[in-house]
């Protein structure tokens, strides 16, 4: 047994939830877990400022005013903490990892490479992380030569239990979008999609920013930001979810889908290959900072494969 102490985001998000599935294995194994809350960076006048996003009580108290490394020291000594589990680190200001260091205290990244940067991870930055835990086979084929990389996963969604489905007489699939207005989850180009979609035997159940108005009565908007019981119900309904991400580090939403025992449409990319065969043709790729391009997937390729899920749903060709 040990206290332990990760590191992620102090408001409802993905990366919470991640975060508190791997808080769950932990304490399976006997730890006592603290959380610290994770800065976002915004930029202002042209250079990034971290704050804190308070939603959820249950992380130690940092005050915005105070220096970062100066008020984790404090805790973790007070606490008897000498391992840190960090989320998605980002690099953006890392000198608290320096200080940790210097006490001897191991720190771990858990990094999402969509949001790791090329420059950072090639000069070298995250060999100063003790470990660097990856969660998919791509990020470990990213980082493996940069640092001291390790393969890892756990149970993503323990509060999840296995469903199985039984067929309905509709066909009903769930978008789970992001609540950002500039996402990676490609929420216009599924609801283009659907209108070329002949089937009206269908619905489509979309949570998330839509970036349009919907005018397809097969389409159910849930609400643009919706409660985790909300999510899991809409999967309840659902028979296969729709994801064509531009890009993802983990892709939380096909581990929630598959406990849900929902099929998968998404994209013919990695990491999403290792969990569908419905998989969207892509167009080509955007270039970024980012170690991972953002994927192009049209309308076109994401309704030939709804289509093909049709068949294989209803025995049909």
């Amino acid at each position: 047994m040990e206290n332990i102490a990760i590191v992620t985001y102090p408001f409802i998000s993905g990366l919470y939830y991640l975060a508190e599935s791997f808080k769950f294995q932990q304490e399976s194994l006997g730890n006592k877990v603290y959380f610290i809350p994770k800065k976002s960076f915004v930029l202002s006048n042209n250079k990034w400022v971290g704050i804190f996003k308070y939603e959820l009580k249950n992380f130690l108290d940092f005050k915005q005013e105070d220096s970062y490394s100066l008020q984790m020291i404090s805790y973790l000594k007070k606490l008897n903490i000498k391992k840190v589990f960090s989320f998605e680190t980002f690099m953006r200001d890392s000198a608290w990892v320096d200080s940790l260091n210097a006490l001897g205290i191991k720190v771990i990244d858990i990094p999402m490479p969509e949001w790791s940067l090329k420059t950072e991870l090639y000069a070298g930055r995250y060999n100063k992380f003790f470990e660097v835990y990856c969660l998919t086979s791509q990020s470990f084929s990213l980082f493996k030569d940069f640092s001291k990389a390790k393969k890892i996963t756990w149970d993503f969604c323990p509060d999840i239990k296995q469903v199985s489905k039984t067929k309905n007489d509709i066909l009903t699939f769930y978008h789970p979008g992001s609540v950002s207005e500039q996402n990676q989850k490609n929420t216009p180009a599924v609801i283009k999609a659907l209108s070329l979609v002949k089937a009206q035997n269908i619905r489509l159940l979309i949570s998330g920013s839509t970036g349009s108005k919907i005018t397809d009565s097969r389409i159910k908007f849930l609400g643009r930001k919706i409660s985790r019981h909300e999510i899991y119900d809409a999967y309840n309904k659902a028979d296969c979810t729709i994801s064509p991400s531009t890009r993802e580090g983990l892709g939380m939403c096909f581990f929630e889908a598959k406990k849900f025992g929902c099929n998968i449409i998404t994209s013919d990319v990695e990491p999403m290959i290792e969990h569908s065969k419905h998989l969207c043709k892509i167009s080509g790729y955007n270039q970024s900072e980012s170690l991972i391009p953002f994927a192009v997937i049209e309308p076109p390729a994401i309704a030939e494969q709804i289509n093909k899920y049709y068949e294989d749903f209803y025995g049909t060709k």
